[in-house]
């Protein structure tokens, strides 16, 4: 949930029109999506699915930050992302 966190406030921080950077943190935040995936066992309270939603609303819980993670969608538009595989955990 660390890693989730930490990648999702690098988002919000990222260069918008460098689209390195914006793939790159979107790699970064699909890893850690998977990781809690691998992590939390399906059908256990929360779910993995819950888990990431509320993350996602507290880091995303001003008028500005929320600006800025819509930012973060416009500039990936038309930008194709792989599932990540191996190793996803950071810890």
């Amino acid at each position: 949930m660390n890693q989730y966190a930490k990648s999702l406030q690098a988002s919000l921080l990222v260069d918008k029109d460098n689209k390195i950077a914006v793939k790159a943190v979107t790699n970064s935040k699909a890893r850690a999506i998977s990781c809690i995936s691998m992590k939390v066992p399906d059908g256990k309270s929360p779910n993995s699915d819950r888990i990431v939603r509320e993350i996602l609303s507290i880091t995303t819980n001003t008028k500005q930050r929320l600006l800025e993670y819509v930012a973060l969608d416009k500039a990936l538009d038309g930008t194709v992302i792989s599932l990540p595989s191996g190793d996803v955990c950071d810890e």
